[in-house]
């Protein structure tokens, strides 16, 4: 089988997204929460910032974040082969902050911001091997430091605060594939944000009962 003729799983519809994340012992809204700050950070930047100031101040912040929502009982920071990450070592996953180009597309896949080096290739190893079964994968990796055995997902997030939750396979320094795609928010909701139920609203219309506090 072709890398160009894989269809990956999309998961689009709240319902089918929301039932795929508790599977994997994620949370819709803490995810989103990252992206919130991740955001953020990128509009902190001024003129005077770096030109890549943007994309690492999202990356350092989603990052941070990724890690303070989901550290638990469960999932873990974790810094294997130098990538930052969190992961669970029970269902052995692991999910990574990510800038791409574009998310939540049906028409144009995702593509990082920067090169993918053997570090990311082999922490999507596992990716490959789902695809293709484990006894066809190149061995790559001979003489080098060997891959986990994880399904390693990126969350996706593009510079207008659309994000994905997916599962590529990485090819010539790039995402060549997916295996999973699971679209977790776009921009309008990101940046508009709905008004919560729950907020507190207050009024000028309230009367004081004052008196003169009696001398003696």
């Amino acid at each position: 089988m072709s890398l160009l003729e894989i269809n990956p799983s999309v998961l689009k519809e709240d319902v089918d997204v929301d039932s795929r994340l508790k599977y994997l012992e994620l949370d819709r809204d803490k995810l989103i929460s990252v992206v919130h700050d991740a955001m953020a950070a990128r509009a902190d930047c001024t003129v005077f910032d770096a030109a890549n100031a943007p994309g690492t101040f999202a990356y350092l912040y989603g990052t941070r974040k990724l890690r303070f929502v989901f550290s638990g009982d469960s999932w873990a920071s974790d810094r294997t082969d130098s990538i930052e990450a969190i992961k669970n070592t029970v269902l052995k996953i692991k999910v990574i902050f990510q800038n791409v180009d574009i998310a939540c597309s049906m028409a144009l896949p995702p593509k990082p911001i920067s090169e993918k080096g053997p570090s990311s290739e082999r922490a999507c190893w596992r990716n490959q091997g789902d695809l293709f079964g484990f006894e066809n994968l190149p061995l790559i990796h001979a003489g080098l430091q060997q891959p986990e055995d994880y399904k390693t997902y990126y969350l996706m997030v593009d510079k207008n605060g659309s994000a994905e939750l997916s599962r590529p396979i990485i090819e010539n320094k790039t995402f060549s594939a997916f295996i999973e795609r699971i679209f977790i928010a776009d921009s309008d909701l990101i940046n508009n944000p709905p008004v919560e139920d729950s907020i507190t609203t207050y009024t000028d219309d309230i009367d004081f009962d004052i008196t003169k506090k009696k001398e003696g």
